[in-house]
């Protein structure tokens, strides 16, 4: 699936699958929790990297609950050369949510654009709408670290196609492989 051009092997990357435990995250339409399929989605960017030596290191590898220093200091701990945070969009009703969807990427530092707008470009492959890249955003974890970090969004559970289109595992797979490619 990737270029052979490209060498990645020695490259460490820190995944936080976003919420887990009696965290659920958002909470789609049909009932589907954020929580399980940001985990899922890290674990299949897992398996992809270690295809080619890229080290994962995850800050919430199982279903647990884990406070955002908690994951911060975790991920801090390894020293990744990356770090990616993987969670599904949610927009409440005053604000037509009907109306917002697509993937998104976000980051805090101004140095860290250009991987949020490489990884965005490969996302918006897909079949799914483009709801942007966004800066200055302020999660803890993707704030408060010297090494390159994003936060992508998958899409919205909150918008029907949206939550179809992430509820099938085939297209958190394909999305799994664009996120390897942008990174």
């Amino acid at each position: 699936i990737m270029n052979d051009t490209i060498q990645p092997a020695g490259l460490t990357i820190g995944l936080e699958a976003g919420h887990g435990g009696d965290n659920l995250g958002a909470v789609g339409l049909s009932g589907l929790l954020e929580k399980d399929i940001n985990l899922d989605l890290a674990k299949r960017v897992e398996t992809l990297c270690t295809r080619y030596g890229i080290k994962i290191i995850q800050a919430r590898p199982t279903d647990t609950v884990m406070s955002l220093s908690e994951k911060r200091q975790k991920i801090e701990l390894n020293d990744p050369d990356i770090f990616i945070s993987l969670h599904a969009n949610a927009s409440s009703t005053d604000k037509g949510y009907l109306g917002a969807n697509g993937t998104s990427t976000y980051y805090h530092n101004p140095f860290w654009y250009d991987l949020a707008r490489l990884v965005y470009q490969r996302l918006i492959e897909l079949p799914i709408g483009h709801f942007g890249i966004v800066g200055s955003f302020n999660y803890k974890p993707i704030r408060m670290t010297a090494r390159p970090a994003i936060l992508v969004e998958q899409a919205f559970m909150s918008q029907a196609e949206d939550e179809e289109k992430i509820a099938d595992p085939e297209f958190r797979q394909q999305m799994a492989e664009k996120i390897l490619h942008g990174i």
